[in-house]
């Protein structure tokens, strides 16, 4: 759960300095607008640690469920732990202005957030399922 709140907090702070850079623009210099930018792309993408620890918590929560039949495919939990380490080379952003690990390089900015959002979509739609388990088991045990 902590994971969770603290990439909260990570999405909000990039988003809110990326809303900064775009308030009064007309009234800003050039480099304001661009020191904005690049924090907000510094804190988003170099906190990744906080979605990692998310990830791989889930991952080892949807191993250790020994159902018969688990509320989650085992394949989530280990696509889990591959997006967790998908963003581990994002810890090279900084020293790249361009190229595959600038922000928006083609690994920091493509393969990182298609499997950040990939991950999201997934674990919405089987969360949904296992609602449904969860709903029956409870039924059948009255």
């Amino acid at each position: 759960q902590m994971g969770g709140a603290v990439t909260t907090v990570v999405l909000l702070v990039g988003g809110v300095s990326w809303l900064t850079a775009a308030f009064r623009v007309n009234e800003r210099t050039a480099e304001g607008i661009r020191q904005l930018h690049d924090f907000g792309w510094m804190f988003f993408d170099t906190t990744y640690m906080a979605t990692s620890l998310q990830m791989a918590a889930v991952g080892l929560v949807l191993l250790r469920d020994k159902r018969s039949l688990p509320l989650f495919p085992r394949w989530l939990a280990w696509f889990s732990f591959f997006c967790a380490a998908v963003f581990v080379p994002i810890t090279l952003m900084p020293y790249f202005l361009d190229g595959p690990f600038a922000w928006n390089g083609a690994f920091n900015y493509w393969v990182g957030f298609n499997c950040f959002f990939l991950w999201m979509a997934l674990f919405s739609y089987f969360s949904f399922g296992a609602i449904s388990k969860l709903e029956q088991e409870e039924a059948s045990s009255r």
